[in-house]
């Protein structure tokens, strides 16, 4: 599946003592990223920068030089999700 590397690199985040503040917050899980992207065509920035856990300028950088394919549709900026598992395997793992 297209998200299974991208899942796997998730950042999570504690919501202990903190009030809901929507669907976007607390600990997100492989689970919760699945339902909510393996039926979309694209994804947005937000949803993009969950994924990763990369930042908006990271993201448009990684994008402006080709690393990271991404549509507009009007005037929004949108991604694949087979284009961000492409990038995530052209990676290269380092040793720690």
């Amino acid at each position: 599946m297209a998200l299974d590397v991208l899942a796997s690199i998730v950042v999570r985040r504690s919501s202990s003592n903190q009030p809901s503040m929507g669907k976007h917050c607390g600990i997100v899980t492989m689970e919760r990223l699945k339902m909510e992207t393996t039926h979309k065509i694209f994804l947005t920035l937000d949803e993009v920068k969950q994924v990763t856990g990369l930042g908006r300028s990271t993201i448009y950088t990684l994008m402006n030089t080709g690393k990271i394919k991404a549509v507009k549709v009007g005037h929004r900026t949108l991604f694949r999700p087979s284009d961000l598992q492409e990038f995530a395997n052209s990676r290269e793992a380092y040793a720690a």
